[in-house]
């Protein structure tokens, strides 16, 4: 740790992880469950675990003999020393644990997480994957932080900026939320008809992501039945995703539709919402 031009106050070390105060959550649920992806880039792995939000981050994480974990591909600091910090209240039982991928039964043992910060250095032998909490109870995590060296400076850190954190998140996992597909022709910001089974989008992902995503259309990927609703009269255009087309064309890209049930009809403007799905599995 060191100080600021001489003047005595610590200097807090940047953080590896992302959304590490917990406060993205564009999935949007109160209530996660099971092996999932929970708020952006946490995720309860094995069954067994639930996590609940509220509007400020993360309310509790219920661990039965599972994981709640940040998955990484950090390769190029083999050897070097890291520490892992977690924040939290509300610790039920001294039955959960900090760990690593790279971690064995033996190494976490004794890093029992309490209230308060926990921290637990360590040396990177290979790839870091991913950081752990492990075990068996609940607690309410406030922040965390991945850092070298073999020092926490997480209790001098201030909250990350949201807008900044969320564009981070992006990269893995980003929702284009309340657009709409409308088939009179170009809009800013929407879906518009090419014909009566393809569409395109006006707007590119804001971030690029870590890999091709996974592209849900209105819950259905590709192959699946698709459905959309028209904001003026709830009728509907039905069909199967055929395809999303990654090849852009002046910020455009084309969704293809199917086995048409209902047509799209001109003039008339369409819910959608579009997933990108980059996540690390």
């Amino acid at each position: 740790m060191i100080n600021v031009h001489g003047s005595g106050l610590p200097q807090s070390n940047s953080n590896l992880l992302i959304n590490p105060w917990f406060q993205i959550n564009q999935r949007g649920q109160s209530t996660y469950s099971g092996h999932a992806y929970t708020v952006d880039r946490w995720r309860l792995v094995q069954d067994g675990g639930t996590l609940t939000t509220r509007t400020d981050g993360i309310d509790t994480v219920t661990l039965n003999n599972s994981w709640f974990s940040q998955g990484l591909e950090m390769s190029g600091i083999a050897g070097q020393t890291v520490t892992l910090s977690l924040e939290c209240e509300n610790v039920t039982t001294d039955g959960m644990y900090l760990t690593d991928s790279g971690a064995t039964a033996e190494t976490h043992r004794d890093i029992r997480i309490r209230n308060g910060i926990n921290t637990y250095t360590f040396t990177v032998s290979d790839v870091l994957h991913g950081v752990f909490v492990w075990g068996t109870g609940s607690f309410r995590p406030l922040r965390a932080k991945l850092e070298l060296g073999p020092v926490s400076t997480l209790a001098y850190d201030s909250p990350p900026d949201p807008a900044t954190e969320l564009l981070k998140c992006q990269r893995y996992y980003e929702v284009i939320s309340s657009e709409t597909l409308h088939t009179a022709g170009y809009h800013p910001k929407t879906l518009y008809g090419v014909d009566n089974n393809k569409c395109l989008v006006m707007q590119p992902w804001k971030a690029t992501k870590r890999t091709t995503p996974t592209v849900i259309v209105n819950g259905a990927t590709e192959g699946q039945h698709v459905n959309f609703r028209c904001s003026q009269d709830n009728s509907r255009a039905e069909g199967s995703l055929v395809s999303w087309n990654e090849s852009y064309l002046g910020g455009r890209t084309s969704i293809e539709i199917s086995d048409i049930v209902s047509e799209f009809q001109p003039g008339k403007i369409y819910e959608a919402t579009i997933i990108g799905d980059a996540e690390i599995y």
